[in-house]
């Protein structure tokens, strides 16, 4: 157990000794809020290929992407888990994936797919899992190096087991771990030898450590090897007891170790992991503390926390390069920013707390106000080294200078919570200025803010409204607020410039007003009634380039606004609302035109080329939470403040990593799929696997929690619309139709410009919704169709071939009965005609009647044959009937006949059935009869129509005509007429009047088709 604990470095209840270093350096630390980390101890970390931070701790392995943890532990039942929840270190590769190292074997994970397994060990002739591993490294040939105490092990590129190596010979070896140079030489650490064996010759040797000529005490054991990076001949190795050693590979030679306590011993100088930041400087955690080495002088500074002034506790330290150091510690993760060149500490007094800075007129130093304590006025050098101290004059009251300000002609002016303190240029003196107010009887207001204009030094005095001071002279305009407002208790907080004839007056609860600086007068700004409760937590205003103004807030946020052309009226063009609700305090603007915002979270700055608002704090680089003082220097820098001031170079730019959008899961239906979509090809998903559950999130370790997310679903190439999620990351998309999808995802926030990323797939239609079997059910159904069609027209066929065979039979037998009558039943009436015709002489008027009524009979019979017989059952034939039998019904009558008929050629053969025929021709007959026997007419007109479907038939007459009301008893001439409308199922209309009679039969003819 105490071997494991040994080698492991990373050790669960360490107990160091105390120690106060003799050398320190003061930098201000911040932590990054990752969750669920509790008490872990972060024994290693190592950021993937898209930026997010893997941390190996001895509750299992972390994945933080700045807002949202994973979290792997071990499971006897899966597996593909983590083997081991302490895990001793991680090792990124070359391809992307981290290898995890634990006691019982290595882990491999993928971070982009998720992808996770186990790689065994080959150990004699039996392949294993469980095998001890403290460390990783990369190997020359792309493989890798695993230590385990007793054995290295080496994975060749493409291979699937860790294959034992070392040691060459039979021995007793205690490795925790080591590290190839750049000519692929690996070299590692055996106890107190430092080893090194060439894979290509398989030659080994060795190089034992004598500290000062002696041998190692006991217990004390070097562990790691680091390559220096600037100088291929140098290695450094990390000790239990020994400190940091360097080792010349020319020369063979160690140095003397790098310590923190002497004599050494098992219980100090515990160097647990160490990063080189450039050629002389190294920080390394010793006896769980962070120290940063200088090289030149070979010492250890203890690196203290500015923000508590006390020691870093650490466990292990990642090199972020420029963005500075990862410090891991139990349950948290310090973020150790680089000082960066554009960041000056001032000193002196201008790093102590209570003092208000300006920035004098040549230039060359500041003029200092305290307060609280040491009260005074200060002039100090660049540097903030102190030239001149001047008390401030006498006074009878208690005050304190908050501000200090110094105008062109070299005058100090001081704001005090008691009136107003001048120092001319020279005078190492200060007196009191009077501030004659209209009606008030004190001259000395509270002044809460100083600011010099081309037209005077202007003292901002609250709900006293405002004041000018001529410097020279000395004379004072006051300039009140409305009456309402002082009423109200509203005062002024500050005055920014707008442009060079107005100011921007910032009032406490109530929109800012406008004053000009000609007339002195105050002007209320137009704002929309529905936004005007915006404008009542205005802290600061900062004119852009463009015209546009920005208001910073309590809690707010920052506002953009810009004036309507042609009116007074101000409109909210653009928000930036940060989540944590930063309470903003001062605000400036540089040469290039950024605007710059102190908070009680820190310093922003508005870059008016993106509209990014850049959060500059500790956790992104700054030496101090610069919530206080801000203003621009002439020479293009600006001076801030927090617990101390700072000089920002005009060359500073904030360097935040663009964020990193990402898919992590994907799952369809109750099954996970791969994210080969989310990389360019699409995704195949059966139709019943329609209901798609999304997790994605944004790698932005110092920003994540700032972001929020849309999505839109291009689908078949249609855009949708955009749908805001806020900070939700995770989409759940339900009974998708079939078709191709592209999921697009963003991520956006206030701090950083929007990133993409999408995941296409495809949700396949069921078989019978694929082209192919829609093609092969349209032919199926085309088919049948025809065979149906077929199928039933010849039925109607067959049916209408027995119909048009028993028309035949049925015309036969009418032929057949049409010979006969006339061959027999016409003949032999014919004979009886002629036979009463020679009787007439010898009968008298008796035979004559037998005669007519025989006439009649044959003419009669005539009529039923001509309509019986088949031969005369079309248009034509019909026609020529109708002529016939009204000419010879016309021939020696009294009474004109016109007759019209109306049939096409096209209509001639149209079939008639016997039954129109005979209908039409009785309803003729009768109408013309009794157009004959009782209209006393002059003219009888008939017309016939036969066109296409339709016949009709009028009968007129120019007679006296009828009272349909009045019709003789017996006389059934109109029940006649309409009951053969009614068998031909057609119309009748009889009009009649004074002038003649006209009747009127309409009726369709049946189909003659199939």
């Amino acid at each position: 157990m105490r071997a494991r604990a040994l080698c492991s470095l990373i050790l669960p209840g360490f107990l160091a000794v105390p120690f106060i270093a003799d050398a320190q350096v003061v930098r201000t630390m911040a932590r990054l809020p990752i969750p669920e980390l509790a008490e872990a101890r972060v024994n290693s970390m190592v950021t993937d290929e898209v930026g997010a931070l893997w941390l190996g701790t001895n509750k299992g392995l972390y994945r933080f992407d700045g807002a949202e943890v994973e979290h792997y532990v071990s499971d006897p039942r899966d597996p593909d888990a983590l083997p081991y929840d302490d895990v001793n270190q991680l090792h990124l590769e070359e391809e992307g994936a981290i290898w995890a190292a634990t006691f019982r074997g290595v882990w491999r994970i993928d971070p982009l797919t998720g992808e996770r397994r186990a790689v065994p060990f080959l150990v004699g002739d039996r392949t294993v899992l469980a095998r001890e591993c403290t460390w990783i490294t990369a190997a020359r040939n792309g493989g890798l190096w695993a230590f385990g105490l007793n054995a290295v092990f080496r994975l060749d590129k493409g291979d699937s087991v860790f294959r034992q190596v070392l040691p060459l010979v039979e021995r007793q070896m205690y490795t925790v771990g080591g590290s190839e140079d750049a000519e692929g030489v690996l070299w590692y650490c055996d106890r107190t030898i430092l080893r090194s064996y060439d894979p290509r010759s398989g030659k080994e040797a060795e190089y034992m450590f004598k500290p000062e000529g002696v041998a190692a005490p006991p217990k004390t054991l070097l562990t790691k090897v680091v390559h220096d990076r600037y100088d291929p001949d140098v290695l450094w190795c990390t000790s239990w007891g020994l400190g940091l050693v360097r080792f010349n590979k020319r020369t063979h030679e160690f140095g003397s170790p790098v310590v923190l306590d002497r004599p050494l011993g098992d219980l100090s100088n515990i160097v647990f992991n160490a990063v080189q930041v450039d050629r002389d400087r190294w920080y390394a955690v010793v006896n769980e503390r962070l120290y940063q080495l200088e090289g030149e002088h070979d010492r250890l500074l203890e690196v203290r926390d500015g923000s508590d002034a006390g020691g870093v506790q650490a466990v292990s330290v990642m090199d972020r390069g420029p963005d500075g150091l990862f410090v891991g510690a139990i349950g948290t993760v310090h973020v150790l920013g680089r000082s960066a060149d554009a960041f000056r500490s001032l000193s002196g007094i201008l790093n102590a707390p209570n003092m208000h800075a300006f920035p004098s007129v040549d230039g060359e130093g500041y003029w200092v106000s305290r307060f609280y304590s040491d009260r005074a006025l200060f002039r100090t050098d660049r540097n903030g080294a102190i030239l001149e101290r001047i008390e401030f004059p006498e006074s009878d009251r208690t005050f304190e200078a908050f501000r200090v300000c110094q105008d062109h002609q070299g005058t100090v002016w001081l704001g005090t919570t008691r009136g107003l303190i001048r120092s001319t240029p020279g005078a190492h003196a200060m007196g009191w200025q009077p501030v004659v107010l209209r009606d008030q009887p004190d001259d000395r207001p509270f002044i809460l803010d100083l600011l010099e204009r081309d037209d005077g030094l202007w003292l901002v005095l609250g709900v006293q409204g405002l004041a000018r001071v001529d410097p020279v002279g000395g004379e004072l305009h006051h300039v009140e607020l409305p009456a309402e407002l002082a009423t109200a208790n509203v005062g002024v907080v500050a005055l920014k410039p707008l442009d060079k004839d107005r100011s921007f007056v910032i009032l406490d609860r109530m929109p800012p007003m406008l004053l000009d600086h000609r007339s002195l007068k105050l002007h209320v700004i137009g704002v929309d009634p529905r936004t005007a409760v915006e404008f009542t937590g205005i802290v600061s205003a900062e004119v852009q380039d463009s015209g546009r103004v920005v208001l910073s807030t309590r809690s707010q946020g920052l506002l953009r606004i810009a004036l309507d052309p042609g009116s007074n009226s101000w409109r909210i063009e653009r928000r930036w609302y940060l989540p944590d609700r930063p309470t903003f305090n001062e605000s400036a603007r540089d040469a290039q035109g950024r605007l710059w915002f102190t908070s009680d979270r820190g310093l922003f700055v508005l870059d008016p080329a993106t509209d990014v608002l850049h959060r500059i704090d500790p956790l992104h680089g700054a030496p101090d939470l610069l919530n206080m003082h801000v203003m621009s220097l002439r020479s293009g820098e600006m001076l801030v403040s927090g617990a101390g001031y700072h000089v920002i170079t005009s060359s500073f730019t904030p360097d935040h990593a663009a964020p990193k959008l990402l898919i992590r899961t994907i799952t369809a239906g109750d099954r996970s799929v791969p994210l080969s979509g989310s990389n360019g090809s699409p995704l195949h998903l059966s139709y019943n696997d329609n209901d798609i559950a999304i997790t994605f999130g944004a790698i932005a370790l110092l920003d994540g929690d700032a972001l929020s997310y849309a999505y839109r679903i291009v689908a078949d190439d249609a855009p949708g619309t955009w749908k805001e999620l806020g900070t939700k990351r995770a989409l759940d998309l339900v009974g998708l139709p079939p078709g191709h999808y592209r999921i697009e995802l963003r991520a956006a926030g206030l701090t950083a410009d929007p990133v993409h990323t999408a995941f296409a797939f495809m949700v396949d239609p069921p078989f019978w919704g694929t082209w192919w079997a829609r093609a092969i059910m349209l032919l199926a159904g085309i088919l049948l169709v025809v065979i149906g069609s077929r199928y039933f027209l010849t039925l109607r066929l067959r049916r209408r071939v027995r119909e048009l065979e028993r028309e035949r039979e049925i015309e036969r037998v009418r032929s057949r009965i049409s010979r006969d009558i006339h061959d027999g039943i016409g003949s032999g009436l014919t004979k009886i005609t002629m036979l009463s015709r020679q009787l007439q002489a010898e009968v008298g008027p008796q035979a004559e009647r037998i005669a007519i009524a025989s006439t009649e009979l044959v003419n009669e019979l005539g009529e039923i044959v001509w309509t019986v017989d088949p031969r005369n059952d079309d248009c034509a034939s019909f026609a020529a009937y109708v002529r016939n039998s009204l000419g010879k019904q016309f021939e020696n009558a009294p009474v004109a006949l016109k007759l019209v008929i109306e049939l096409a050629p096209e209509d001639a053969r149209r079939m008639l059935g016997p039954e129109v025929k005979r209908q039409v021709i009785l309803t003729l007959k009768e109408a013309v009869n009794n157009a004959l026997r009782h209209a006393n007419a002059k003219e009888i007109s008939v017309t016939l129509s036969l066109r296409k479907d339709q016949l009709n038939l009028v009968v007129s007459d120019d007679g006296k005509g009828f009272d349909p009301g009045k019709v003789r008893e017996g006389a059934n001439g109109l029940i006649n007429f309409r009951k053969r409308a009614e068998l031909l199922n057609g119309t009748v209309a009889i009009d009649t009047d004074a002038t003649g009679t006209r009747i009127t039969l309409h009726a369709s003819l049946p189909s003659t088709k199939m």
